[in-house]
């Protein structure tokens, strides 16, 4: 596998780097910080997108409950998870004026990190990555200050076996839910092969996304039927956070139509 390796003294600003030389699906293969380097400079190694990367695996116990409520999302790339997690944090129906947080565990892809960043320095919401299971207590600690936290993660399926590192760190987090993000937009059968693959992380609910792009109700009632997971919020547009609905006004968008 040809690898590249690149330093700087700013994460974003590196991986920044990283997509002007090798595109957005450039795949972060191994992330280090200053301790672990040379005491100034992050460290990223990189394989060209469409790599096919196995990480290696980690095993830690689960960390003890406490501190902040810790809300997961899951599922396939391109659902609209990054979107949703920063939605749930600024939307008043979400948690109310409680303060929120954020985790990324999708350091997978360049511009995930970056993308949420961007999102959350404009909305001035305290964002934390962990590129494992050993960064998740640091991670919780500086965001003790915060109700409830957030967590974003790779559009990679668990039951391909092949990132272990971030499925770890989410064992580690012990989320109190965790939300399957799937399109309402997307046949049923497929909807349902999603959840089984994120099986392992013990969707607790369902959030469907791009309302919007549906015509009529009935194939998506289906789907949250088919599913078999509460639903305490649906998303139907783009716009950040306005385009979400809580639980009765998602029943009301189900029933209608």
């Amino acid at each position: 596998m040809d690898y590249r390796t690149f330093q700087g003294p700013n994460l974003p600003g590196l991986l920044q780097a990283v997509r002007v030389a090798l595109g957005d699906d450039a795949v972060v293969v191994r992330t280090r910080g200053p301790a672990e380097t040379d005491g100034r400079n992050y460290e990223v190694v990189v394989a060209p997108p469409g790599a096919e990367v196995v990480v290696r695996r980690t095993t830690l116990v689960p960390r003890p409950r406490g501190g902040p409520r810790v809300i997961a999302l899951v599922g396939p790339a391109g659902g609209g998870k990054t979107t949703a997690a920063v939605k749930l944090a600024l939307h008043a129906g979400a948690f109310g004026r409680e303060p929120v947080g954020l985790i990324t565990l999708d350091t997978y892809r360049a511009a995930a990190v970056e993308q949420l960043d961007a999102y959350a320095q404009v909305a001035g919401l305290p964002l934390e990555v962990a590129y494992g299971a050993t960064d998740v207590d640091g991670a919780l600690e500086r965001l003790s200050d915060r109700a409830t936290v957030i967590v974003d993660t790779p559009g990679r399926s668990p039951s391909l076996g092949t990132d272990s590192d971030w499925q770890a760190a989410l064992d580690v987090l012990r989320p109190d839910e965790v939300h399957l993000v799937i399109p309402a937009s997307m046949r049923a059968d497929v909807a349902c092969s999603m959840r089984d693959a994120f099986g392992r992380t013990r969707p607790t609910h369902v959030l469907l996304t791009r309302l919007d792009e549906v015509v009529g109700r009935g194939g998506v009632r289906e789907l949250r039927e088919l599913l078999g997971l509460p639903m305490r919020w649906t998303s139907h547009g783009p716009r950040v956070p306005h385009d979400l609905d809580a639980s009765a006004a998602a029943g009301s968008l189900l029933r209608a139509g």
